[in-house]
């Protein structure tokens, strides 16, 4: 297929004989996109491997972009080929560093380049979280819900996890007696917490 103004020079010809071979030599976007995907995906494992950890481990994955994305190839990558960079790290998603809780404890960073790109990559340890918005929509002060927030954010994971799994989980803070339930102001990771509340908002430079 040519071209509106008859330029064939994304076709390459080859002949033998009577036989006439055209190939459109032009990039796939889809395919560039996947293999660029692929590469981040490398970048995180290297990282994970480099400081020791195993698939077992509750981690979270955080980026930013810095510079050499001229063109957003990379960015526009990192959401359209999100589903595929997500399963490829056994389920878990690649987010904006502004999702990053403030509470994160922080396991590595390490500053990466994919297709020109450059960005920094997070690996964060998976801590529980709260909806601040949801706990003042109940009537909690704004104090309060951040002193549960730090609270929720100091307890064991699978603890949490375990507790909520067999209903509402109760905790004592400040003299008060809280509770949470899994989906509606308790969270189990970032991603969790962007999916279910909308109002985060990610800022991209």
């Amino acid at each position: 297929k040519s071209t509106p103004n008859g330029d064939h020079s994304h076709l390459c010809a080859q002949s033998e004989g009577e036989v006439l071979v055209l190939l459109d030599v032009r990039e796939d976007v889809a395919l560039r996109d996947e293999g660029l995907a692929r590469e981040v995906v490398n970048r995180v494992q290297k990282l994970r491997k480099k400081i020791g950890l195993v698939p077992e481990d509750e981690i979270e994955v955080f980026y930013w972009l810095q510079d050499g994305d001229k063109d957003g190839d990379l960015k526009r990558v990192l959401t359209t080929q999100a589903p595929f960079i997500a399963s490829s790290l056994k389920g878990i998603p690649l987010l904006h560093v502004d999702l990053k809780p403030a509470h994160a404890v922080l396991l590595a960073k390490a500053d990466a380049e994919v297709g020109g790109a450059k960005f920094e990559l997070h690996l964060t340890r998976a801590t529980a979280q709260v909806s601040l918005p949801a706990l003042v929509a109940l009537g909690m002060d704004a104090d309060l819900a951040a002193d549960v927030a730090s609270y929720v954010a100091a307890k064991e994971l699978m603890k949490l996890k375990a507790a909520a799994a067999k209903g509402p989980v109760f905790v004592h803070v400040n003299g008060k007696h809280v509770q949470l339930c899994a989906g509606k102001e308790l969270f189990f990771s970032a991603a969790q917490l962007a999916i279910i509340a909308p109002y985060v908002t990610i800022t991209t430079p």
